[in-house]
């Protein structure tokens, strides 16, 4: 007779209970959150406590393995002695610190169902997921925002929209699945991203695909041929997605060159004024005494924006003094500067270093199975999760992806994917290289041993 728990592990809803409510999240412009936010959350948190109570955890194994895992103590352990140290409102720290946590639990979640070979239903889950996403946020933009095409921003961007641009590439160069629905696909994401005159989306895509490019060829000379060959295609796909934009909204070119004039008018930009504000105010609070440097000044301490760029910004014509001048507590818009803000030196350098690294090592492990030509499905496996993780390091350009609840939590999934593949692959590297022993007798002698 089946146990309560085989019925759980037999149920595909729970896995699924955890990775898809996000997908429809969103940034509330209400302060303290909305009902459909905290609604989302707790299906989240549900999924995985769900989850947790009918798996057994597998233990860490392989130095990379518990490199990661002592990352996320690092990081979750501090955030709570920072707190007590500093003592933000707790309302505060708790939606600060919820990416964070939400990002460790995808890392749980993902390790143990590729541990135990459910490695496709989870990219499915996340391929789904991001497409939710992507599609959920243009009309929801719109509506929470109140503007037309000729105004929206950010608001209409997806937080995993770069996940799903590096998904997409991922057919178009790796599997060869999908492709052509896959390239149309990928032209609608430029779109959006031209809609929404954000230069930092576009940059982070022209990153995955140089990257993309570099996981799928085996020597430096054909990485740069290739990339000469590719960039005509692409800028032709570019020039398409731009034209059809500027055909459904024509206001789109004005908008470009008016952000382009203001930089030449202004001799700056206010959006990079203002993260430059933002990231001088967090490090001088930060480095303010010794004790800040150490542990920081805590997940959701509050801070401003230094008063050595409202001139400059004022000046843009594009800030208010209202909107300068207040104090704000959410996890700041530079990853890097607000990881040290707000962990310091003990706790807010793991997760850093952790993605640097876990970067690195999936692009030299996907390369080297690239040139040894071997183990088609563990290549396909490595790349994608290599490609989310440097999709999460390309957002951070002008954006922060633990500042958004979804981008973290599959940061997390993609986290987890990595460090199982990297311990498959130890494992048969060293079945392949483990000296093959001659069966002893009963006497304990060898074999054949005179």
């Amino acid at each position: 007779m089946r146990t309560a728990r085989d019925q759980l592990r037999a149920v595909p809803l729970v896995p699924a209970l955890f990775v898809l409510p996000l997908a429809l999240d969103f940034k509330s412009n209400e302060v303290g959150g909305s009902f459909w936010q905290y609604l989302l959350v707790g299906l989240t948190l549900l999924g995985f406590a769900v989850y947790m109570l009918s798996h057994r955890m597998p233990r860490p194994r392989g130095r990379f393995w518990k490199f990661c895992s002592l990352c996320m103590f690092i990081v979750l352990g501090g955030s709570m002695l920072s707190f007590l140290v500093n003592r933000p409102p707790a309302d505060q720290y708790a939606r600060v610190i919820l990416p964070f946590v939400l990002f460790w639990a995808a890392y749980l979640v993902s390790v143990s169902m590729c541990n135990r070979g459910r490695y496709e239903t989870l990219s499915r889950l996340i391929t789904i997921g991001c497409a939710i996403s992507a599609a959920f946020s243009v009309p929801a933009g719109f509506l929470l925002s109140g503007a037309s095409t000729s105004d929206v921003r950010y608001q209409i961007l997806s937080p995993v929209l770069i996940f799903f641009e590096a998904l997409l590439l991922h057919n178009i160069f790796v599997t060869g699945r999908r492709k052509r629905v896959s390239q149309l696909l990928l032209a609608a994401c430029i779109g959006l991203q031209l809609v929404s005159v954000t230069r930092s989306a576009l940059l982070a895509l022209i990153i995955v695909f140089a990257a993309t490019l570099w996981l799928t060829t085996p020597r430096l000379g054909g990485f740069i041929r290739r990339g000469l060959r590719m960039a005509v295609p692409a800028l032709v796909v570019g020039l398409a997605a731009y034209q059809v934009t500027v055909l459904v909204a024509p206001e789109i070119a004005e908008r470009w060159e008016v952000r382009t004039s203001t930089i030449e008018r202004s001799g700056a930009d206010p959006t990079t004024l203002s993260r430059l504000a933002e990231m001088k105010e967090q490090l001088d609070r930060w480095s303010s005494s010794f004790t800040s440097m150490l542990v920081g000044q805590s997940y959701g301490a509050n801070y401003t924006w230094s008063k050595d760029f409202w001139d400059a910004m004022l000046a843009t014509q594009e800030w208010r003094l209202e909107t300068v001048d207040r104090e704000r507590f959410e996890f700041g818009h530079n990853f890097w500067t607000s990881s040290l803000f707000s962990g310091g030196i003990l706790f807010g350098t793991a997760l850093p270093l952790l993605l640097l690294y876990a970067t690195y090592t999936g692009t030299a492990d996907a390369r080297r199975l690239l040139r040894q030509r071997r183990e088609p499905w563990n290549y396909e496996v490595q790349v994608k999760a290599t490609l989310f993780l440097v999709a999460t390091l390309a957002s951070t350009i002008g954006s922060n992806p633990f500042a958004l609840r979804y981008s973290a939590l599959v940061g997390g999934l993609a986290l987890g994917i990595l460090v199982v593949v990297r311990r498959q692959l130890e494992e048969q590297d060293r079945a392949a290289y483990a000296p093959v022993r001659a069966p002893r007798s009963r006497r304990g002698s060898y074999a054949g041993a005179a």
